[in-house]
């Protein structure tokens, strides 16, 4: 049988975001994230087993590469888009120690995201699915490994724009596993 372990139960980030726009219908970007804070439960790669104690750690995430194309929309009032990311694996992996900032691999996570805009203020959210190129992260004997596979991402935001070049931006995300199409037989 199966079981589950809150390997990360908790993660809180802020990141540095550098986007510029490209023909007045798309936008190209660059994350750094800082994970400040990350709890979950303490994984004994020993014994193969979890252990008695919590993790808790910070450090940088993975550097994500993103692309926005609006399908539908004029720039104000409702639109949709294409926002296609692609992660660089620059955070901890879990592969050395207790420290899940980051993926083992590359990860593609297309998105698409409905929102609406006026001259200061958007709304927006989005669905999009995360693919991982290897899912097991601690290798264990058959019972205990630790998998995780790909995912359906959500998430929504609004952000507030101050001055010609400043937006104030709060953002609310979360992602929930996908069964692998093997385990369905």
């Amino acid at each position: 049988g199966t079981s589950e372990l809150d390997v990360v139960e908790k993660q809180t980030m802020v990141a540095v975001l550098l986007a510029f726009g490209l023909f007045d219908r798309a936008q190209l970007g660059l994350a750094v994230p800082l994970v400040l804070s990350e709890s979950g439960a303490f994984f004994d790669r020993r014994e193969s087993q979890p252990g008695e104690d919590k993790i808790k750690t910070s450090g940088l995430g993975d550097l994500r590469i993103s692309a926005k194309v609006r399908l539908m929309g004029t720039g104000r009032g409702p639109g949709v888009a294409f926002a296609p990311v692609v992660t660089v694996p620059t955070g901890g992996d879990g592969a050395d120690k207790n420290n899940f900032t980051g993926e083992k691999g590359p990860t593609v996570r297309p998105r698409v995201v409905g929102g609406w805009r006026d001259d200061r203020v958007v709304f927006a959210g989005y669905l999009g699915y995360l693919i991982r190129e290897d899912p097991t992260y601690i290798a264990g004997d058959e019972d205990t490994s630790i998998v995780v596979g790909d995912q359906l991402l959500y998430g929504g935001g609004a952000s507030y724009r101050v001055a010609s070049v400043v937006e104030l931006m709060a953002e609310m995300f979360g992602r929930v596993g996908v069964p692998n199409v093997s385990d369905l037989d």
